[in-house]
């Protein structure tokens, strides 16, 4: 368990890994939301806290995991230790990890992280949708980027925000 706190809304918290893991009363898609896999990106993880605590499984279909990303950046508000946890996802960084002893803090993270989505994964059938909250350093509208897929289009459509296609051709790496 770390704790975080927020400049911005003058709040702290106390979060492990898993901030919840909810069923709803019926089955239906699998909803995977992270915030804070950047350490000084705390609004997601206070968000996520705060409607958790409003959810009643009877009330939807499926389940929604809430997870916290990068637990040690957080403690310190710092954006990461070593290495961007948010761009380490690639395949080859993904067997590497694996395989390395010797980790780094974000290696630590990341294999955390990997181990539970395996296990989700291999716990639900789809449709799984990952979301991934992050905030920016200026002004801003909320938006969506999404990798550019009809699937992805769709589902995105749903959010009256503005989408920005093609993330995965500027990032390499990020989380989903």
């Amino acid at each position: 368990m770390v704790h975080v706190k927020s400049k911005a809304i003058n709040k702290e918290l106390q979060v492990d890994r898993l901030i919840a893991k909810i069923t709803g009363s019926k089955n239906g898609p699998t909803l995977v939301f992270f915030a804070g896999i950047h350490g000084n990106e705390t609004a997601g993880v206070f968000a996520l806290t705060q409607v958790i605590k409003n959810i009643e499984s009877k009330n939807f279909k499926g389940t929604i995991y809430a997870i916290t990303g990068n637990l040690n950046a957080l403690s310190k508000n710092k954006r990461y230790i070593n290495q961007d946890l948010n761009r380490l996802w690639t395949q080859d960084g993904l067997d590497a990890l694996v395989k390395n002893n010797q980790k780094n803090s974000e290696e630590k993270e990341q294999l955390d992280l990997y181990n539970l989505l395996k296990e989700i994964t291999q716990t639900h059938s789809g449709p799984i949708y990952f979301i991934d909250f992050h905030t920016t350093s200026s002004k801003t509208l909320p938006f969506i980027t999404i990798n550019d897929a009809l699937i992805n289009r769709k589902f995105s459509q749903q959010f009256p925000v503005p989408i920005v296609l093609g993330i995965e051709e500027y990032l390499k790496g990020p989380l989903n």
